[in-house]
C-alpha cells in the first residue's frame, strides 16, 4: 500500500507541475473526440496509443540510462557497484520515477487522436487549395520550387540522403519530446518546448490543415488530375531505381488510406501546412537554447527537411514557410505562458 500511495502521489504531483501542458493536450483530445463524434466516428484506434506508450517508455528508460552513465563517468567512483546502488536509491523514488509519466501518457493518446482526425480531414473539408498554393509558390520563386532547386540537388545520391533525413524525422518526433520532458533542470525551456509541441499539432497540424486543405505535389495528379509535378515524380522513380528512396513508397498506402478514410496511426494526407517543417523548426528553436553546436546541427536538419519536403514531392515550398512562421508565433506565445516552479527544479 505504501508503494501504491507513493506512486499515486508522485503521479499527481507531476500532473500538478505540468497542469498547463497537460491541459492543452487534453483539451485537444476532447475537441477531436467531439468533432469526430459529430460525424458518427467514436474514439480512435487504441492500438496506436499502446504502441506509442511502449515506445515512449523504452525511450525514457534509454535517456535515464544515458544520464546514469554520464554521472558515472563524471564521478569516476572507486566502486562503480556501490555508486550504482547509491544512485538508484537516490533517483528511483516514486516522485522522480513518475515525474515524466503524465507527459508520456498524454502524448500516447494525443498523437493517435491527431492521426484519427487527420485521416478524417476529407470529411471536414474539400482538398481545394492546391491551385492557390501552386500559384503562390510560383509567385515567390518565379516557377515551381522543385524546378528551382532541381539543377542543384537532382542527383539520386542526394535524393537518397534527403530521403533518409526525412524518415529520421519520425523517431526524432519521439526522442525530442522525451529529451525535453527530462529537462527538468531547465523548467522554463521545458515548459515552452512542450507547450509549443502540443500547440503546433493542434493549430498547424489540425486547424490549419482543415482551413487550407491540400494534397500536395505527389498527389496532385492522382487526386486532382494536375500534371504539373509528373516530371518530378518520374525523376523520383528513376532515383529509386538507383538507390532506395523509401519515402516515395509510403505515398501509395497514404493514398489508399485517404480513399478508405483510415484513422490508424500515421494515416491522412495534408500538405499545407507542413508538420515535418514545423517540428524541425521547433527542434532548432529548442536546441539552440541547449548549446551552440546542437543548435547548428538542428538548423542544418531544418534546411534539409525544408528542401527535402519539396524535392521528395510531399510539399509546396510555401507549406514550410507558413509552418515556420506559425510555429515561431506559437513559440513566442508559449514563452509568455511558461512558468517556473521552484519545486520542479529540485527533481
Amino acid at each position: 500500500m505504501q508503494h501504491i500511495n507513493g506512486a499515486l502521489n508522485g503521479f499527481l504531483r507531476a500532473c500538478c507541475l505540468d497542469a498547463r501542458i497537460l491541459g492543452v493536450a487534453a483539451l485537444y483530445i476532447v475537441l477531436i473526440l467531439v468533432s469526430l463524434g459529430s460525424l458518427g466516428l467514436y474514439g480512435f484506434p487504441i492500438e496506436g496509443a499502446i504502441s506509442l506508450l511502449t515506445i515512449f517508455a523504452a525511450t525514457a528508460i534509454f535517456f535515464g540510462g544515458v544520464v546514469f552513465l554520464k554521472e558515472l563517468f563524471k564521478t569516476k567512483p572507486d566502486s562503480p557497484v556501490a555508486f550504482t546502488k547509491g544512485y538508484l536509491q537516490q533517483t528511483l523514488t516514486w516522485e522522480k520515477s513518475t515525474r515524466h509519466l503524465p507527459i508520456i501518457v498524454i502524448v500516447s493518446l494525443f498523437l493517435p487522436a491527431f492521426s484519427s482526425f487527420k485521416g478524417s480531414i476529407s470529411l471536414f473539408a474539400e482538398y481545394q487549395w492546391d491551385g492557390f498554393w501552386i500559384d503562390v509558390d510560383r509567385l515567390i520563386h518565379g516557377q515551381d520550387a522543385w524546378r528551382l532547386i532541381h539543377p542543384l540537388i537532382g542527383y539520386p545520391e542526394i535524393t537518397f540522403i534527403l530521403g533518409i533525413l526525412y524518415i529520421i524525422w519520425l523517431p526524432l518526433l519521439l526522442i525530442a519530446l522525451v529529451y525535453f520532458s527530462f529537462l527538468t533542470d531547465r523548467p522554463e525551456l521545458r515548459s515552452q518546448f512542450l507547450l509549443t509541441y502540443f500547440s503546433c499539432w493542434a493549430i498547424i497540424g489540425s486547424l490549419c490543415a482543415v482551413l487550407f486543405a491540400s494534397v500536395g505535389p505527389c498527389f496532385a495528379y492522382p487526386f486532382l488530375k494536375r500534371p504539373d509535378f509528373l516530371p518530378l515524380m518520374h525523376y523520383l522513380e528513376f532515383a529509386d531505381s538507383k538507390y532506395p528512396i523509401w519515402v516515395i513508397h509510403i505515398q501509395d498506402p497514404l493514398a489508399e488510406q485517404l480513399v478508405t478514410q483510415s484513422r490508424e496511426l500515421g494515416a491522412g494526407i495534408t500538405a499545407m501546412p507542413s508538420m515535418h517543417v514545423s517540428m524541425a523548426f521547433l527542434y532548432w528553436l529548442g536546441a539552440r537554447q541547449i548549446n551552440a553546436w546542437l543548435g547548428w546541427i538542428a538548423f542544418a536538419y531544418l534546411i534539409a527537411i525544408q528542401i527535402g519536403s519539396v524535392h521528395l514531392g510531399y510539399h509546396y515550398a510555401v507549406d514550410g514557410y507558413f509552418s515556420m512562421i506559425v510555429t515561431f508565433i506559437i513559440w513566442k506565445t508559449s514563452e509568455l505562458l511558461k512558468f517556473q516552479t521552484s519545486a520542479d527544479a529540485q527533481f
